[in-house]
């Protein structure tokens, strides 16, 4: 990574964008399709190759929700999450993952309960929590996490739910 340079990953076309750092809060469009970088949402998310390319390619960290429309606590963080958009990015790419839809790729993950978030950067998970949660919840778990990979705080340990781990590759 160039000094004070950040490469995000387009969530409409997945081209990579390499933008200064002091400009993430008023990115400019994609290079590729001029679509937005970041929307204040999360971005859906429908196939292994897609999300690897956001974990791998982005500089700043991915925060992703693995839920199944048959669960009703993923209904719930779903619209808590939608919420979390605006206060996250772009410090973080929000991605939404059915995992329903891709049962290999959540066996690769070790996704074993809906909802869960998954904190990832560079593809070395940093974090997992499983279960409800409200905004205030999703917002102390993930926003100390996502400061300490901006460099913006230390990273703490919010009750238990830090959970290292090494980069999954399959």
């Amino acid at each position: 990574m160039l000094e004070g340079v950040v490469q995000i990953v387009c969530p409409h076309c997945d081209r990579d964008n390499r933008i200064p750092r002091a400009l993430l809060r008023q990115a400019p469009p994609c290079v590729a399709c001029r679509g937005e970088l970041f929307q204040g949402r999360p971005a859906p998310i429908e196939d292994e190759r897609r999300f690897d390319k956001h974990v791998r390619h982005s500089d700043i960290p991915v925060l992703a929700l693995f839920h199944a429309a048959w669960s009703s606590d993923s209904n719930a963080v779903r619209a808590v999450f939608e919420q979390a958009g605006p206060r996250l990015e772009p410090y973080a790419r929000l991605v939404s993952v059915d995992g329903a839809a891709l049962p290999d790729f959540i066996e690769r993950l070790k996704v074993v309960r809906y909802p869960t978030l998954l904190l990832l950067h560079h593809e070395r998970e940093l974090a997992r929590v499983s279960g409800a949660m409200n905004l205030a919840q999703l917002l102390s778990w993930a926003g100390p996490l996502i400061a300490g990979v901006a460099g913006r705080s230390p990273l703490p340990s919010p009750m238990g739910h830090h959970r290292p781990g090494s980069p999954r590759r399959g």
